[in-house]
């Protein structure tokens, strides 16, 4: 079952990378090809370092791969957008009971999180996963510059507001990501709080 996933993966790359290189609201500077490609190689390290056997690797690779696929059509509830975007892909090709779990993956992404199983909190981990690195700066002025576009936000002060509001409360759910990633967030927390004090 393994290797017709990850066959299916393959074949579906491709064509999801071009449908967001080409259909993808070029405001969208943050949710793009590349934040999809940063959330498929985050949910294969952090899964490895949770002990993930090789079949839920592959699909969370594919939950990764068609995570944010809903922002081809929509920005508000683009989740569901996304699970109706796989399924349209995957229904008679992709075992029921595998697409049962990929899709349960796509929607725990969505805000706030609410991951009920393993893998789950490996994909809303890796969607996360800059709030604990040294890019979150630079990943944070290309979403805000995207919420500006679409005319969510209007300045940097409100911005650093909201960025302070949401680490505070959010929180990660693997044991990788609280380790690895929990202490340099908070170093990001303290840098904004005293940008904005």
């Amino acid at each position: 079952m393994v290797s017709e996933l990850e066959k299916y993966f393959n074949d579906q790359y491709s064509k999801v990378v071009e449908a967001l290189k080409t259909e993808l609201n070029p405001n969208y500077l943050y949710h793009n090809l590349r934040h999809t490609q940063d959330v498929i190689d985050c949910t294969q390290i952090i899964g490895k370092e949770e002990g993930l056997a090789e079949l839920d690797l592959i699909i969370l690779k594919i939950a990764a791969l068609f995570h944010d696929t809903g922002f081809l059509h929509q920005r508000k509830n683009h989740e569901k957008a996304g699970v109706v975007y796989f399924l349209q892909h995957a229904e008679g090709v992709v075992n029921s009971q595998y697409i049962e779990q990929i899709c349960n993956c796509i929607l725990a992404t969505q805000m706030p999180q609410k991951p009920n199983s393993l893998i789950e909190k490996v994909i809303c981990d890796s969607d996360l996963d800059y709030l604990g690195r040294d890019d979150f700066f630079d990943i944070g002025a290309d979403l805000f510059t995207e919420m500006k576009l679409c005319h969510e936000i209007s300045n940097t002060q409100d911005w650093d507001l909201l960025q302070i509001q949401f680490l505070q409360h959010h929180h990660f759910h693997t044991n990788f990501s609280q380790s690895h990633r929990e202490p340099t967030k908070q170093q990001n927390l303290c840098t904004l709080m005293n940008q904005s004090a």
